[in-house]
């Protein structure tokens, strides 16, 4: 009895996570391009394929050598050699992909703090059409751990419904620094996946519960 019970509740939540997830396309989602020198830096030039809001001073590092890699960057990212910095401003890329229903949004992102200032605050924020700040999705959960001269995984979780608001127009992922100090990014990764419809999952829960009972009467 015992073991059917845990199988039937392993079942009930493979069901309830869902489809496998895919993979969103995020163009230069590690800042390697445009290649910079070893050890160098850029300000005021957006990483390929992102853009940027409010200030100028942004821009790439290599975290390769030189002061860099020592002050800036004390504990690397495993990602790649470059990494994105913003002291006031904001990156954003316009995606590739739509906005859909029943969908649900994992939006990963490496953020770094350097040794030599505090950590100002930071947000990732996922939204649709071109315009920055604009038609923002209000985040299901959050995991975003503050980071000392380190850096750690944040995990944003956005779920759409049946028919949310800007379906089928381009999604738009944003890097925002929330203070005045500097900020790293680095990583950027959302996956998708399906949210099952709420009529199918309540059949397949019932059925595995009716199995469940004629076993056990048995």
């Amino acid at each position: 009895m015992k073991r059917l019970t845990t199988i039937a509740a392993l079942m009930i939540a493979l069901i309830a996570s869902g489809a496998s997830a895919d993979l969103l396309e995020v163009l230069n989602h590690s800042f390697e391009s445009p290649d910079i020198a070893s050890g160098g830096g850029t300000t005021g030039t957006d990483p390929t394929s992102w853009l940027h809001a409010g200030s100028d001073s942004m821009g790439l590092i290599d975290r390769n050598s030189g002061a860099y890699s020592t002050v800036i960057d004390p504990t690397p990212d495993v990602d790649g050699e470059q990494l994105a910095w913003t002291n006031g401003g904001d990156f954003y890329q316009v995606l590739t992909s739509t906005l859909a229903a029943n969908t649900i949004y994992d939006v990963y992102v490496d953020v770094g703090d350097r040794t030599d200032a505090g950590f100002p605050g930071a947000d990732i924020r996922l939204g649709y059409g071109s315009t920055f700040g604009s038609n923002l999705l209000t985040p299901y959960s959050a995991v975003n751990p503050t980071p000392t001269s380190e850096w750690l995984e944040w995990h944003y979780t956005f779920t759409t419904g049946a028919s949310p608001a800007g379906e089928g127009q381009d999604l738009r992922i944003e890097l925002v620094d929330t203070g005045i100090a500097q900020v790293l990014f680095d990583n950027v990764r959302i996956d998708t996946s399906v949210v099952p419809e709420p009529n199918s999952l309540s059949m397949m829960v019932l059925a595995i519960a009716a199995f469940v009972v004629r076993r056990l009467r048995k």
